[in-house]
C-alpha cells in the first residue's frame, strides 16, 4: 500500500477549483493545532511531503466546515454556539474538543454529530438537527430532550442534562447538549452510545456511537475531600467533595438543601486572580429508595487557574425580594456604569444599558467583597420605574425572545423592561436579606498536585 503522503504528492491539483472559505481566528487556530499534531507524528517524513499533506488537510477541513460537517473525522468543527457558551468563558475547551463527524437520517430528519468534549464531570455534545419535512416550530421541544439515552462502555448513564440551541435556518437547528455525569466514575477511554428515538413527534433511530478519550484532561483533574458540615434552617448536610478539571468544577454533598423542604444552596467561586467562575447548574436527588439525598453544583473553570476559593451561600425561600432600596436615575446622554450598594459585602454593578425600541436593556452583575460574581442560582434582582410607575418585561414573548438572543452574554445577567416612550427612568435593587453568605464555611482548593 502506498504511503498516504505519496498518494497526496501524486494528486493533480487544479488551483482554479480552490474556493476560499471564510473562517474566524478560533477556527483557524483549531486547524493549525490539529495539523501540527498530525505532522509531529510523522517527524521523519520528507518536509516537502509533509507540507503538501498539511496543505491538503487544511483545504479539506475548510470545505468540511462550509459544506458537510458530517465528514470531519480528524479536526472538530468549532461552531458559534460552542464558542459563545464555552470557549468564550474558557478557551481551554478548544484544547480538548474531539471530532465525531457522523450523520444519521431517518423519517426525513437528519442529525449530524459534529464534536464532543468530556471531563470527569460533564459531556458536551455538538450536533445539528435538520427537519426536511417542515419548518421547525417553537413547540418542537423534543430537540432539547435529545439524546434520550446514553451508554458509556455498555453501561447506561442516568444523568441530568441541559441544552442550548440556535436556528441556522427555518428547517435546521444547532444544539449544544451538556450531560452531567459527575456522579459516575467514568473511564478515560470511552465508547459512547447516544440514543435518539423521537424527534418532531416521529419515532425513529437517530442514534450514533463514537469513541472519546479524556486521559489528558484527567491527568490535570483534582479531587479534594472537604467534609464541611452545614446546618441551614434546621436542614443538616455537608459539602463532601470538589472535583476540579481545566474545564469544570463540581461541588458535591449531602442534605436536602435544594429540595422543596430546604433552602437553596449555591456557591460563590473566585480563582487566584480574583475572577469569578460561571455557574452551570445544579442537580439533586436520591439514588435508590433508601439512598442518601445528594446534590451537585457545577461551574465552568477559568483558563489557567492555580487555585479557587469557594464560599457557600444560600437563600431563604420567602417568595419575595424583600425591601426595595432607593433607585438611581438612568442617564442616556452619558452611558456609564451604575453601582447599586446593597450592604457591606454586596452590590449591583450595572455594566451597560441601552434602549432598543420600546425596551430598556440592562446588563449587570453582582459584586461580592468588591469582586464581580457571574450569574448565580439566585441573583439579586433589579426593578425599573418609568415616569414613576414600575414596569415589567411586557407580554410580547416573540419580541422578548428576539431581544434576549440579541443581547445574550454568558458573562453577565440581562434584564429587559418595556418602557415605551418614557425616558424618565429609575433603576434600583432589593436589600437581599433573603440571601446569606457563609464566610465561616469558605475553603480553598489548589489546582496543583
Amino acid at each position: 500500500m502506498k504511503d498516504i503522503y505519496e498518494v497526496f504528492n501524486n494528486i493533480d491539483i487544479n488551483e482554479e477549483e480552490f474556493q476560499e472559505i471564510p473562517a474566524d481566528e478560533v477556527e483557524v487556530e483549531a486547524v493549525r493545532k490539529r495539523v501540527k499534531s498530525l505532522l509531529n507524528k510523522k517527524r521523519l517524513i520528507n518536509i516537502k511531503r509533509a507540507s503538501i499533506a498539511a496543505a491538503i488537510i487544511v483545504i479539506c477541513v475548510f470545505s468540511i466546515i462550509s459544506v458537510n460537517p458530517a465528514l470531519a473525522t480528524s479536526i472538530p468543527v468549532v461552531n458559534r454556539l460552542f464558542k459563545n457558551n464555552l470557549v468564550g468563558i474558557n478557551s481551554k475547551y478548544m484544547d480538548y474538543l474531539q471530532a465525531i463527524g457522523k450523520i444519521k437520517s431517518c423519517e426525513g430528519i437528519d442529525v449530524t454529530f459534529e464534536s464532543a468534549v468530556a471531563d470527569s464531570n460533564e459531556l458536551c455534545l455538538n450536533f445539528i438537527i435538520r427537519n426536511n419535512n417542515r419548518p421547525i416550530k417553537e413547540e418542537d421541544t423534543d430537540i432539547y430532550l435529545s439524546p434520550t439515552a446514553v451508554k458509556v462502555n455498555g453501561e447506561r448513564i442516568n444523568a441530568g442534562s441541559g441544552a442550548t440551541s440556535e436556528l441556522i435556518d427555518t428547517h435546521t437547528v444547532r444544539v449544544l447538549q451538556k450531560i452531567d455525569w459527575s456522579k459516575y466514575k467514568i473511564d478515560n477511554r470511552m465508547n459512547v452510545d447516544i440514543n435518539i428515538d423521537k424527534l418532531f413527534g416521529k419515532s425513529g433511530d437517530w442514534g450514533v456511537s463514537f469513541y472519546i478519550d479524556k486521559s489528558q484532561i484527567t491527568d490535570k483533574t483534582f479531587n479534594k475531600e472537604i467534609d464541611t458540615k452545614l446546618d441551614i434552617n434546621g436542614v443538616k448536610g455537608k459539602i463532601s467533595t470538589v472535583v476540579a478539571s481545566p474545564l469544570t468544577i463540581a461541588i458535591k454533598g449531602e442534605g436536602k438543601f435544594n429540595s422543596s423542604e430546604g433552602a437553596n444552596l449555591s456557591f460563590l467561586i473566585f480563582d487566584d486572580k480574583g475572577r469569578a467562575l460561571h455557574w452551570e447548574g445544579s442537580s439533586s436527588g436520591t439514588s435508590g429508595f433508601f439512598g442518601k439525598y445528594e446534590w451537585n453544583s457545577m461551574f465552568i473553570s477559568n483558563s489557567d487557574m492555580k487555585s479557587i476559593k469557594v464560599i457557600p451561600v444560600y437563600s431563604i425561600k420567602t417568595g419575595i425580594h424583600n425591601k426595595r432600596l432607593p433607585a438611581v436615575k438612568v442617564d442616556f446622554n452619558i452611558v456609564s456604569p451604575i453601582e447599586l450598594p446593597i450592604d457591606k459585602d454586596k452590590s449591583i454593578n450595572i455594566k451597560d444599558y441601552c434602549l432598543d425600541g420600546d425596551y430598556l436593556i440592562v446588563k449587570y452583575n453582582e459584586m461580592y467583597f468588591g469582586q464581580e460574581a457571574l450569574p448565580q442560582l439566585f441573583d439579586n434582582l433589579i426593578y425599573v420605574n418609568a415616569d414613576g410607575k414600575e414596569v415589567s418585561e411586557g407580554k410580547d414573548d416573540k419580541r422578548l425572545s428576539e431581544l434576549y438572543k440579541k443581547y445574550l452574554n454568558p458573562n453577565c445577567t440581562i434584564r429587559i423592561f418595556e418602557v415605551g416612550k418614557c425616558r424618565n427612568i429609575m433603576v434600583g435593587t432589593y436589600d437581599g436579606s433573603n440571601v446569606k453568605i457563609m464566610k465561616d464555611k469558605a475553603f480553598t482548593v489548589s489546582m496543583k498536585k
